[in-house]
């Protein structure tokens, strides 16, 4: 089993990779790009920065054991962050639905048992507010409803 402190150090740096390459894409075609998805994918990189700064604080510099809120927290901030990936990304049609899997996983690792199926349900319910709410309706439903089944 992973130590938690260096599974937080993966989640952190993928957490701003992911931020990072979106406010990258966004910056890259924004005259192209529709304003809200500029919006946000600039507010998800500037509360990535600021979460993972401060978690980084936390546990790293102030050598903080962490606590299952402060885990909790971190898991369910990058739920969010990977619901605006899909969401911006094309929703249904994206190719980041599997960076799910990677959260739930952390959510696994640092979790007690039931805050990884929490986790679980929590992407699974983000993802299809993300495809039933917010886009238009897939041609062939299945496959979302086949990623959420792999959640």
């Amino acid at each position: 089993m992973p130590h938690p402190l260096r599974t937080l150090r993966w989640l952190y740096v993928g957490r701003l990779s992911l931020a990072a390459g979106l406010f990258a894409g966004a910056v890259l075609v924004w005259q192209d790009a529709p304003p809200v998805t500029t919006l946000l994918t600039t507010l998800l990189f500037v509360s990535a920065l600021v979460v993972t700064l401060a978690g980084w604080w936390y546990t790293h510099l102030r050598r903080r054991t962490p606590g299952r809120s402060f885990l909790y927290g971190q898991v369910l901030f990058d739920v969010l962050a990977v619901t605006v990936a899909v969401h911006v990304t094309g929703g249904p049609r994206s190719e980041f639905p599997p960076l799910y899997i990677v959260v739930i996983a952390a959510g696994a690792l640092l979790l007690p048992l039931p805050g990884g199926v929490i986790i679980g349900g929590v992407a699974s319910a983000a993802y299809l507010a993300d495809i039933v709410w917010l886009h238009s309706p897939v041609d062939a439903p299945t496959g979302p409803l086949l990623q959420v089944a792999l959640f």
